[in-house]
Order: structure tokens, then sequence, then C-alpha cells
């Protein structure tokens, strides 16, 4: 069906469409498929008489998806002694995963258990009066995406002179661990605020990337249905699947700073501020579409400078805020959807500002206003390490406004 329509376009009325204006430099007429899908009576989620599946109509039907069952128990202590406070505790926990990888009119399950502890240690000790040094050793884990544990099944079928190359989840990946090193040093100021740096160290272990590797195709637990039918279960072929593969770290140091200026005189010390700066480096080992080795570039969505800005004015009867938030440019993409024409996909460096008031009419009446992107931001991104333009998104200020009742 889909081969007849693409040779014998069939008429559209131009309800079923619209202009998108938005661009400031050009404008094109969208398809509302699903209106045009009722309007030849298709049912896009219904198999048809002399249609084996929706593939026929150039659909997908197929369903993935992932159950997961998790028990955990925590067993806390604390204890101080002189100038030491400390804080230890263990996380026990046992997940259960139930994985639905489709294939081109079914899907199979793989059923996996896994368990493991996470310690965490924080050391508090007290130089002075309202001057503390904060030691803390944690771990944590992330689990693995959705895309990396369920997706379609692909086999690329090669010449003679190559193995035919599979493409697909990886159903086993274990979550990714980090272990974490803090020192903090902290001084309580005596006019409500504080003052903290922090250095951190993060080592990522079975950070997860894409490898490749040579097997029999009996060992991916996949049905037999899908090998071409030259090949049996017991054929060699080369499978492409994200891996538990590589280490990262990534270190840095954090500034904060809060404070009321209660010290001014009136009205100015009902004024404060909050200050947030954060310095980080990390890189990674990628890997191409076959998991071959690459290049080490900077972990995704790192920011190596981001930092955070508030100014506020706090009484009983009204009261602002304006607030900064700047990210230097990160990297977002590298992996097999773009490497083909590009190495790296990334966002170029934004500065936000906000701003939110409010203000009591009464007792029981509250005025808020509040506005976001007050400097209209747009969010730029770039394609390749030679900066190429690829998109910009421009959302410009939005503003609210509200009213409170209270009794």
């Amino acid at each position: 069906m889909r081969d007849e329509w693409q040779a014998n376009p069939l008429p559209v009325s131009e309800a079923y469409s619209h202009i998108l204006t938005a661009h400031p430099s050009a404008s094109w007429r969208v398809l509302n498929v699903a209106s045009t899908l009722r309007e030849f009576e298709l049912d896009t989620y219904r198999r048809y008489e002399g249609f084996e599946n929706t593939a026929d109509f150039g659909l997908d039907s197929s369903r993935d998806g992932i159950t997961e069952r998790t028990a955990a128990a925590y067993l806390g202590v604390q204890w101080e002694h002189g100038a030491w406070r400390t804080e230890a505790a263990l996380r026990y926990f046992h997940t259960r995963t139930t994985t639905h990888v489709p294939l081109e009119s079914s899907a199979y399950s793989l059923v996996r258990r896994y368990d493991g502890t996470l310690p965490s240690l924080t050391i508090n000790y007290s130089l002075a009066e309202n001057t503390y040094v904060k030691t803390a050793f944690s771990q944590n884990l992330t689990r693995p995406d959705l895309q990396a544990l369920s997706r379609e099944v692909e086999i690329i079928e090669a010449d003679d002179s190559a193995l035919p190359t599979v493409e697909g989840p990886n159903p086993d990946l274990n979550p990714y661990q980090s272990r974490n090193v803090d020192l903090s040093l902290i001084h309580f100021l005596d006019n409500s605020g504080y003052l903290e740096a922090t250095v951190f160290y993060k080592a990522l272990d079975d950070f997860i990337v894409l490898q490749g590797e040579t097997l029999a195709f009996d060992a991916l637990r996949l049905p037999a249905s899908l090998l071409p039918d030259e090949l049996d279960r017991h054929s060699d072929i080369y499978y492409v699947s994200p891996q538990n593969a590589e280490s990262a770290s990534l270190r840095g140091m954090e500034l904060v700073a809060q404070s009321d200026f209660s010290l001014l005189p009136r009205p100015f010390n009902q004024a404060g501020m909050m200050l947030n700066l954060t310095l980080a480096d990390g890189s990674l080992r990628y890997h191409d579409d076959q998991g071959r080795p690459l290049f080490v570039k900077s972990l995704p969505s790192m920011s190596p400078l981001s930092s955070n800005l508030t100014l506020y004015y706090d009484s009983a009867h009204w009261g602002f805020r304006i607030s900064s938030s700047y990210r230097s440019e990160y990297l977002s993409v590298v992996d097999t959807n773009v490497l083909h024409d590009e190495d790296e996909r990334g966002f170029h460096e934004t500065l936000y500002w906000d701003a939110s008031a409010y203000w009591y009419l009464n007792d029981q009446l509250k005025l808020t206003f509040e506005g976001i992107n007050l400097s209209d931001e747009r969010e730029e991104q770039y394609s390749s390490a030679a900066d190429r333009p690829y998109n910009s998104t421009y959302s410009g200020t939005t503003w609210y406004a509200g009213i409170s009742f209270s009794l």
C-alpha cells in the first residue's frame, strides 16, 4: 500500500494541514497525519484484512518496555565526640527487571536480577566556633537508559567478505556506579548566612558505551526468525550493543555564599544574596557505531563553568527576587546518530535572568508576580567541533500573575 501511495499521490484537503509561521525567515505546510489517516478510514492501531501487520502502512506497531521492582533496606548510625561528628550509612538493594525487546511483529522478554550495597560516610570536625571541615565518602549508582536496555533489533546484511552486523540492546547491562569524595570548608556568619568551599572527585565505573564483538547468534538469546535464510543459530555475527566497558572521572570545585544584609541600615537590612559557582572537568572515551574507540572528549552534559546568583528582599508586607543562571557551553551528543557527518553536537553558553515578587494587600490577600527569561535568551545548538550552526530555540519571556486568599 505504501508503494502504491508513493506512485499515485492522493489529494488531501487543506483542512488536514496548517502553515507553520513561527520561524522568522520561512514558513511551510505541515500535515496532520492522524486526521489524514482517518480521512482514508485507516486506524493506525488496528490490523487490516489482507495485511500482515501495520508495517504494511509504513507504521511500526512494536512495543518495548521495562518493568522494574526494587526492594531496599537502609541502616544508619551517628555519633559525636568532642569536636567530631560522624554519620555512617549502608543501603542494600535487590532489583528485578523484566525487559521487553521489540521484534518485527512481536516482542520477547528477559528477566534479570541483581543486588548490591551503597555505603556512605560523613565526618565533620569543628575547627573553631562556626567553622567546620566536612569530609564525605559515598557510592551511588545510575541505571541505564531505556534505549540501551530495550530497542528494536536490526540486522545489517553484509557482503561475502564480512560478517552480518546485528545492532541491538543489552538487557544485561549493569548500572554504572560512582565513588564520590567531597572535602568542604564551611563557615557560618554572624548575620544569618554562611560561606562554603568544596572540592569533589567522582570515579565513574562501568560507564556505558557501544562495543562490538564476534559471536554465535545463539549466544544472544534472540529468536532465530530474525536471521536471513542463509544463516542459522550457530552462524557467527558481529554484534554491536551498549556495554559496561569504560571508566571516567569528574573533578571540580564549588563555591557557595549566602548572607542576609542584616548589618545594613533599614530598610536594606531585609535584603540578601545567594551565590553559587561550580568549576568542573571530566572526560570520556567515545566509540563509533561499530563499537570502535574514537576519541576522548568531555563528559556529556557537563559545563566547565556554571553559576547562580540571587538578590532578594523579604519583609512582612512585600518582597522580590532577581536571579541569574549562567552555564558555559557543553557537549550533548556523541553517538551513532551523528558520527556519520559530525563528531559532536552541543550547546553554546547561556545566561538567564528571572524575577519574582509578592505583595500582601492585607492579612488574607496576597499578590504574586513572576517573570521567566527576562533577557530573551536563546538556546543555540552547534554541530561538530568546527562550531557549525545547527539549531536555535527561542521561547521569549513568560509572565505569571496570581492572587491567593487565606482564611
